[in-house]
């Protein structure tokens, strides 16, 4: 027997120990790679859900669900959450939402979703888990008018005797699609806010938020630091963007309820009484409240863009092929048949017909067959500061055929709806990442409502030459620049509720001699749609379905309400209050083609379309106007 030597014992050694490291390695690596399984669902609890600023919800519009979990553990926790949308019975609607939630040792955190309402009574299902203690059910609170609400510290001791909605200052939404219900915030202290909650409130304060200040305990009016420095001038009332800031003679100890309802909820009402004329633009049909109308904006905008979006067939070449099909049969095989002696040229012709005419009947019959998955899209961006736009905007997807698709949506804090209300949406949206995973059928649809915040590198036109009376705009001169001049579709300049059209055939625009001005709440709701249907039930024109195709630049040009609708964010009623622009402001309005920065990035819909109704405003005041 052979003896092993010293040497190549410890070569094998080596070699062994070298193999035990390296597997030690790529074991090490690949359990880092992999996310942790989830923690148990019984050690999380929910311990308390907040709606909206005020636990109250706005009907048709994003609200913000604010949810206090708590690890009760010695461990972390760490695991999904996930939110879907129920009908009585537990029925699955909307798009489930997922949201990834990471918890240390025994602590609690609030956590964030931003979900659409169409009825309060719908109910929400909340899972992290499963099983009896990892799922609840939450209700939705009633309906209420837009909050004002006090910004608070909660260490701190407040009035219970305030007439004033109150709301801690850590919930304040740190994305912008979560103050779509918010109408105004009222400080008496300075937060401690830093980043997005700061640069959130910046954004909604320019694009028409309402910020009220009252004095501290010492008399003074909080001072702010240099991320909210735009709230430290001394006026008692001036604009930031389209927003309004208001100082108030007031303690938080003094406020009474008078005060509060003069001074903080109703000062923004038009000179009009509120039992003025109201405005409707209801597609169905209901009697309307007398302030505010009802309006179904989705509806409409899945009705014109799945004709945009969806996959058609060659109608007239499948006819002409059928035609040259039946002559290929007879009579040019039955003449075949009938002249020639030799029978075989009768069956090359014959079954070579059939074969050749299968296999293009096949090719045009396929819906879609020659194009690519598509989106078609229309909406409106509102500029907050230069280069980033709040951006509304409803979206069609049509695939060409059955599977799993992604879209990560443009731009951050991206708030998703599907526009089928009444049954469940085949797929799920990640909050922490913004993909939306959708399952499709061949040559269907599925329709999203989205809002967002998109930076953009757009240009800002310039506006000069701006001349008003007491009334009326005289004249306006606009240089859209390199962005707007060709891709524009139309363009208005919106003086207090007024839209004058602009000319935009010409290198700059002015103000068009051959189209009448009209308010914005007649270009929303215009007099010829409006009809009285039975029971004397207020109603606008809604054409059918209908498989005649349109021409895109026709469904454009009937989509501009809504559009308009939107840049004035306008929701489930037609308030006429935010029918205007703020006094030493006019808004300009310019309705383009998608450009490509608000585009959704994905490889899975190659085809994408749309219009964007982009909106700028400008003081009156500038001397660049004149």
């Amino acid at each position: 027997m052979s003896q092993v030597t010293t040497p190549q014992r410890s070569r094998r050694s080596i070699a062994a120990h070298l193999l035990m490291v390296c597997g030690l390695c790529c074991a090490t690596i690949c359990s880092a790679s992999e996310s942790p399984p989830p923690s148990d669902p019984s050690l999380l609890h929910l311990e308390e859900v907040r709606w909206g600023f005020d636990n109250n919800i706005q009907l048709q519009e994003f609200n913000l669900l604010s949810l206090k979990v708590h690890n009760v553990s010695s461990n972390p926790w760490n695991g999904p959450l996930r939110l879907t949308q129920v009908l009585p019975g537990r029925q699955p609607l909307g798009i489930p939402l997922q949201l990834d939630v990471a918890l240390g040792p025994e602590e609690s955190r609030w956590v964030q979703f931003t979900v659409m309402l169409n009825d309060s009574l719908e109910g929400w299902f909340l899972d992290w888990g499963g099983g009896e203690f990892g799922t609840l059910e939450l209700q939705t609170p009633a309906a209420g008018p837009r909050p004002t609400v006090l910004i608070y510290n909660p260490d701190t001791v407040l009035s219970t005797t305030s007439p004033l909605r109150r709301m801690p200052e850590e919930l304040f939404p740190q994305n912008l699609a979560g103050t779509a219900s918010l109408r105004g915030v009222i400080f008496h202290t300075v937060p401690f806010w830093t980043g997005a909650r700061v640069r959130t409130l910046r954004e909604w304060l320019n694009g028409g938020g309402r910020v009220y200040l009252l004095k501290t305990s010492q008399g003074s009016y909080p001072r702010f630091p240099s991320g909210m420095d735009f709230l430290n001038q001394e006026s008692n009332e001036y604009s930031v963007g389209a927003g309004v800031v208001k100082r108030l003679p007031f303690t938080l100890e003094d406020l009474d309820i008078d005060a509060a309802r003069n001074l903080l909820f109703n000062d923004d009402r038009p000179s009009i009484s509120a039992t003025g004329r109201s405005t409707m633009l209801n597609q169905y049909g209901y009697m309307p409240p007398t302030e505010a109308v009802g309006w179904q904006r989705h509806e409409w905008a899945s009705r014109e863009l799945r004709k945009l979006a969806i996959f058609k067939r060659p109608w007239l070449l499948i006819y002409l092929a059928v035609a040259c099909y039946l002559v290929t049969l007879f009579p040019v095989c039955y003449r075949l048949g009938q002249d020639h002696a030799e029978v075989r040229w009768f069956y090359i012709t014959f079954f070579g017909s059939v074969l050749i005419f299968s296999a293009l009947f096949v090719g045009l019959g396929q819906v879609g067959g020659h194009e690519f998955n598509r989106l078609r899209s229309l909406g409106a961006a509102r500029e907050l500061e230069e280069g980033v736009f709040d951006v509304t905007q409803w979206t069609m997807a049509c695939a060409r055929s059955d599977g799993t698709y992604h879209l990560t949506l443009a731009g951050n804090g991206a708030a998703v709806h599907g526009l089928n209300d009444l049954e469940a949406f085949p797929g799920s949206y990640d909050c922490s990442t913004n993909e939306l995973t959708m399952d499709m059928a061949p040559a269907s649809t599925l329709g999203l409502y989205q809002r967002n915040r998109v930076t953009s590198s757009l240009q800002r036109p310039h506006l000069a030459n701006f001349e008003q009376t007491a009334n009326a705009v005289q004249s306006a001169q606009v240089s859209p620049g390199p962005d707007f001049d060709k891709s524009a579709i139309a363009a208005w300049l919106v003086h207090r509720d007024v839209a004058y059209p602009l000319d935009i055939s010409e290198a700059v625009w002015k103000l068009s001699r051959q189209h009448r001005s009209m308010g914005i709440s007649g270009i929303i709701t215009p007099a010829d749609q409006q009809s009285i249907g039975p029971l004397g039930m207020w109603r606008t024109s809604a054409p059918a379905e209908s498989d005649i195709p349109e021409a895109e630049q026709v469904i454009l040009e009937r989509i501009r309400p809504l559009l308009i609708a939107a840049a004035f964010q306008q929701s489930a009623a037609v308030d006429e209050r935010r029918c205007r622009v703020p006094e030493g402001q006019v808004r300009l309005l310019i309705q383009r083609s998608l450009p490509d920065d608000f585009k959704v990035p994905s490889a899975d819909f190659p085809d994408q379309r749309g219009t964007l109704l982009f909106t700028f405003d400008y003081p009156t005041g500038s001397e660049s106007l004149r």
